[in-house]
């Protein structure tokens, strides 16, 4: 018993010493845009908040983590509308809540790279990626990333001087391929004369579209060079009116967060947490005293199915059959749901996405966007290179391929 008390100490001092050197260690900074009103790091809007405030007389905005729809039939006050995230995909009665919210007099800002088909179709735009990127090869892509590469954007406003930004090319590959003269306003031009800012016309409030969140984030809102871009964005919100940053559409729905998620949180807490777990198998392992015969060693079957989807795909990407590929992929994707996590694939619903979320361990907004994006692929005819570079995009995030 003395001697189980020895090795119990050293354990908890080994665990508190490793836990102070994580601490004192220099973390890596985080480059994941979040877009959230709380991260600090270089893509999240803590510091575009400050700004807010500042332009509306030390007023902060307001956040929701639901649906525009749900707010709108439980009774939620009616405000100016923020959305900012990487794509934005809205369910039909979301749709309908949006056009509500505008013929009432609202001010609707959606910035994303990626923008619902049901806005596309409806209200006759298009949404492209620049084909340079397209046909970048990997050091242009880097350049891109890192910011040598540069793209300029300047706004087309009656009564403004025009102001020249210059963003990373990284930052402005989402532009307005198409839109209708009729229906929309170029508010903002990239150096192509691409549109990256549209307003729709003849409207009792406002809906306006941005191509470029991370313009709208704390690296960007920093830089004296690309500030002022967010900054004339935001001017076009009444000042004497509430504004709600809705942040369902990149983040989803905000859980209460037990003990356990906060040790999770901390990459200190974490490891010294797993590192506990295998000790504590490794004692009962030994304590155990069974002895079990060793199991030989069986090489497993070299897997071609992937290398046969890559030869399948770079053959109709050279067809230009975009659509036929990303059913190929979808098709592909399903079956390593049911190969790796056991779940039926005939039908996507919501008990689909909580147990696939359960068993991923993948954020339940990344298997929602996905699902949304298959289901959309199954009723499409047609599907654009960039369409199809955001879903391999979507699926490497879910495969979590760097």
């Amino acid at each position: 018993m003395k001697g189980d008390k020895k090795y119990l100490i050293g354990l908890i001092v080994i665990l508190g010493l490793y836990i102070f050197y994580e601490f004192q260690k220099p973390k890596e900074l985080d480059w994941t845009p979040t877009y959230h009103f709380k991260d600090k790091i270089p893509f999240g809007t803590y510091v575009t908040h400050d700004l807010m405030e500042d332009m509306f007389d030390g007023r902060e905005a307001n956040h929701s983590f639901s649906t525009i729809y749900y707010n709108e039939t439980n009774g939620v006050e009616r405000t100016n509308q923020l959305m900012i995230g990487n794509q934005i995909l809205l369910s039909e009665l979301d749709f309908d809540a949006l056009l509500s919210f505008v013929e009432e007099g609202y001010t609707v800002m959606m910035v994303a790279s990626q923008l619902s088909r049901r806005l596309t179709d409806s209200l006759d735009f298009e949404m492209g990626i620049n084909e340079a990127f397209a046909t970048a090869n990997i050091s242009e892509i880097q350049d891109g990333l890192v910011g040598e590469l540069k793209s300029k954007v300047h706004f087309n406003i009656e009564g403004r001087e025009s102001e020249v930004y210059t963003f990373p090319f990284a930052a402005s590959l989402s532009y307005f391929k198409e839109y209708n003269d009729d229906n929309w306003e170029a508010l903002a031009v990239n150096e192509d004369d691409g549109a990256v800012v549209l307003k729709l016309k003849d409207t009792n409030g406002q809906l306006i579209l941005s191509s470029l969140p991370m313009a709208f984030t704390n690296y960007f809102v920093l830089d004296e060079k690309t500030s002022g871009f967010a900054e004339t964005m935001l001017s076009f919100f009444p000042k004497d009116e509430l504004l709600t940053h809705n942040e369902f559409y990149h983040i989803g729905r905000v859980e209460p967060t037990s003990k356990v998620r906060f040790f999770l949180r901390h990459a200190p807490l974490k490891w010294a947490m797993y590192l506990l777990i295998v000790v504590i198998l490794i004692f009962m392992l030994f304590e155990a005293k069974r002895r079990q015969r060793v199991i030989p060693v069986v090489k497993p079957l070299k897997n071609t199915t992937l290398e046969f989807v890559n030869v399948l795909g770079r053959l109709y990407y050279r067809q230009s059959d975009h659509i036929k590929l990303a059913r190929k992929r979808i098709a592909y994707w399903k079956e390593f749901v049911r190969s790796h996590y056991n779940l039926r694939t005939e039908k996507l619903d919501q008990y689909f996405i909580d147990e696939l979320v359960r068993k991923s361990g993948r954020e339940e907004a990344t298997i929602r966007n996905l699902v949304s994006v298959a289901l959309q692929i199954e009723e499409e005819r047609e599907m654009s290179s960039g369409e199809l570079l955001l879903l391999e995009k979507q699926l490497n995030e879910f495969y979590d391929i760097k």
